[in-house]
């Protein structure tokens, strides 16, 4: 039954991207996040990689509605002297609006809401929480075809939650290049 749900799914995707319409978008991103917490990349280091799915809608000329999914997870040593290991993981659900110009080289901006659930075991010790945030984001896009293009993308998110006493920063700097298909 998965199969079938699968191929039927493609084949949808095949039809809508040879009708021209170009009214959907779905990209995959490998990002290169970069902390804005300080004690954070102490522990696991300047930054990671981070993977993304988004998926977006045309709303009017080139204003687009979009949703995205990320997640990362990185290991890590306590300090200063302790060195046990610890293990950080984050979800990200982003969604928001953007414009895009046209040609087959052009840039595109967004902005928008950011939900991050975010984990961390250390010293034996599980902490949890999620917060509410934003992201803001640039890209230069190459559009090869009308239904194909790849980008290079630079954002920013803003997030932070609190544990006891202590604000964690759960956003940072991102530089990302992505494929995708309109349809």
């Amino acid at each position: 039954m998965r199969k079938l749900i699968s191929a039927i799914f493609i084949l949808l995707l095949i039809a809508a991207a040879l009708s021209g319409a170009n009214r959907f978008m779905i990209s995959f991103t490998g990002n290169y996040m970069a902390s804005s917490d300080p004690v954070y990349c102490k522990v696991y280091g300047s930054g990671e990689f981070y993977p993304e799915f988004k998926a977006g809608v045309k709303i009017f000329n080139n204003f687009y509605g979009w949703a995205g999914y990320g997640f990362l997870s990185a290991k890590g040593q306590t300090y200063p002297d302790l060195n046990l290991e610890t293990e950080a993981r984050k979800k990200y659900l982003s969604a928001g609006i953007g414009y895009q110009g046209n040609g087959k080289i052009t840039y595109k901006i967004d902005a928008g809401l950011l939900y991050v659930n975010w984990e961390e075991n250390a010293i034996n010790k599980l902490n949890k929480g999620s917060a509410f945030g934003a992201r803001f984001g640039v890209a230069l896009v190459y559009n090869w075809t009308p239904i194909f293009f790849t980008e290079l993308s630079s954002s920013y998110l803003l997030a932070s939650d609190r544990i006891d006493d202590i604000t964690l920063k759960l956003g940072g700097f991102i530089a990302g290049a992505s494929i995708g298909l309109r349809f």
